[in-house]
């Protein structure tokens, strides 16, 4: 191996102070420049101005996952990574400070590109037993850093890899909600009606009519008894109601829109929206399917419902109150159906007050919660700014022997959640604005980049310019396949102060 001399060791007056920024919030560039330049977003972290000697990538680590591996959405649920589409909201990550360290905070993130390749398949068990497949080169954030699946590649030394003594960082449950059924709509309307709605007959009351048609007879009066029906349902949250609504169509109900609570004395409250009826069969169909009923499906919906109606998702409890005893029952008997243990608090001072059902395991139960009962109000879902505090620890990596097909997308924080395990994705491309399969091409040498970058360095220079300049994104500085570019371009950057 060549060794490269050192391009700084020699006789300098003492080093003046420098303005050193770690970080360029504003990404200024110097106009006219576009081979030194200002990285924006999340490349801005690591350095004020860098330029690239290289187009695409060097590295050549398309990092895939098995097209059935669960996306953590950033609504709580999840979607398998074959069927993710460019633009979906999906939860990743950012670090704060170095890699290594556990000040991580969850964010809401956007797939930006999406690709797809066959690949050797390995298969990572974890203690908790969950399993994910993936490709040698795929990434993962551990206790010590980012590891990649095995520990080589081929053409490539070792590199930091994961083993069973390692504990993969993990954000919660992973499951995908089943599809919806008659029983899990029956158990939703009875959950979110029971809990929200209003059911009332009113009457029967004396009604006086007059018989107008019959010439001669006016002004006489007849008398008949009038019964009212009147359902009711209103809601701050739209989701809620319109899947109230689409259900109750399903069944053979309709309804009415209408704004509800309208306040003239205050005009910048908002309404809330409102579903209605007032029909004898219309009544009589709601109490039929609001019944009582069993059978996991049911309980799932009325999990669903009475989440909407009557829940809540503090920092991290998730919590569901009421004063009716035969809806607190109900949805105890249900959270012991779906395998979730909970505490039930009330208050002794006050028996009148609600009590209130507690889903224990945080935030790994509270997940699985959100996606086996999937309720409507995602609002309620809040992981925004939480930290990752979990991990799993690894307990087999095995080649499957086979090469399947396999995905991967690009998101705006440079990673994702994949089976409730922190993943790392490259994010390079998106913000070179190359196409993937150009990017995976391999580092090419940009024409004409040694005239252009000593014509960007000067203008540097004669503003004033003392930041260094990062070298590459995308490949290493002394690119393997191509070792003509970065030594020159490092000398022209010390002429010009910028190294």
């Amino acid at each position: 191996m060549t060794t490269q001399p050192d391009l700084f060791n020699t006789p300098q007056a003492a080093p003046q102070p420098r303005n050193m920024p770690t970080f360029n919030p504003d990404g200024v560039s110097v106009k006219g420049c576009s081979f030194i330049y200002a990285p924006k977003g999340q490349a801005g972290e690591y350095a004020p101005l860098a330029a690239n000697p290289y187009k695409g990538c060097g590295h050549k680590c398309a990092y895939c996952l098995s097209g059935d591996t669960l996306i953590l959405m950033a609504d709580g649920s999840t979607k398998t990574i074959e069927s993710i589409q460019v633009g979906d909201k999906i939860i990743g990550i950012k670090i704060l400070g170095k890699e290594r360290a556990w000040n991580t905070r969850i964010t809401t993130t956007t797939v930006k590109a999406k690709i797809s390749s066959r690949k050797q398949a390995y298969k990572i068990t974890l203690s908790d037993g969950s399993t994910v497949i993936c490709s040698e080169d795929h990434r993962w954030l551990t206790e010590r850093g980012w590891k990649y699946t095995t520990g080589t590649m081929a053409g490539e030394g070792q590199r930091p890899y994961l083993t069973v003594n390692n504990s993969i960082r993990k954000v919660g449950s992973s499951t995908i909600a089943p599809d919806e059924t008659d029983a899990y709509r029956r158990g939703y309307l009875s959950g979110m009606i029971r809990g929200d709605g209003h059911l009332a007959i009113h009457g029967p009351y004396e009604r006086v009519g007059f018989h107008s048609e019959r010439p001669g007879n006016s002004n006489h009066p007849y008398r008949w008894q009038h019964v009212a029906y009147q359902f009711r349902l209103a809601l701050k949250d739209t989701q809620a109601l319109d899947r109230t609504d689409r259900y109750l169509h399903g069944f053979g109900v309709d309804t009415q829109k209408f704004d509800f609570g309208i306040d003239t004395n205050n005009p910048n409250r908002s309404p809330m929206k409102a579903i209605r009826t007032s029909s004898k069969s219309s009544y009589e169909s709601i109490l039929d399917l609001i019944s009582y009923s069993h059978g996991i499906e049911w309980n799932r919906g009325w999990l669903a419902g009475i989440f909407d109606s009557e829940g809540s998702h503090g920092k991290e409890a998730l919590r569901i109150s009421n004063t009716d005893k035969k809806i607190l029952d109900t949805t105890k008997a249900a959270l012991t159906l779906h395998g979730f243990d909970f505490a039930q608090e009330s208050s002794v001072e006050n028996p009148k007050r609600a009590t209130t059902i507690r889903i224990l395991g945080g935030r790994s139960e509270t997940m699985r919660f959100w996606q086996v009962a999937n309720p409507s109000i995602k609002r309620k879902f809040k992981l925004e700014g939480r930290a990752v505090c979990a991990s799993v620890k690894v307990l087999d990596i095995e080649p499957l022997g086979k090469v399947i097909e396999m995905f991967d997308i690009t998101t705006g924080t440079g990673n994702f959640i994949a089976n409730g395990l922190v993943s790392h994705n490259c994010y390079v491309p998106a913000i070179l604005r190359m196409d993937r399969a150009t990017f995976d091409a391999g580092a090419i040498p940009r024409p004409g980049f040694l005239d252009n970058l000593t014509k960007d360095a000067r203008k540097y220079q004669l503003l004033g310019s003392d930041s260094q300049v990062m070298l590459s994104f995308t490949t290493d500085v002394f690119n393997p396949s191509d070792m003509s570019l970065t030594r020159p371009t490092i000398e022209i950057l010390k002429d010009h102060g910028l190294a």
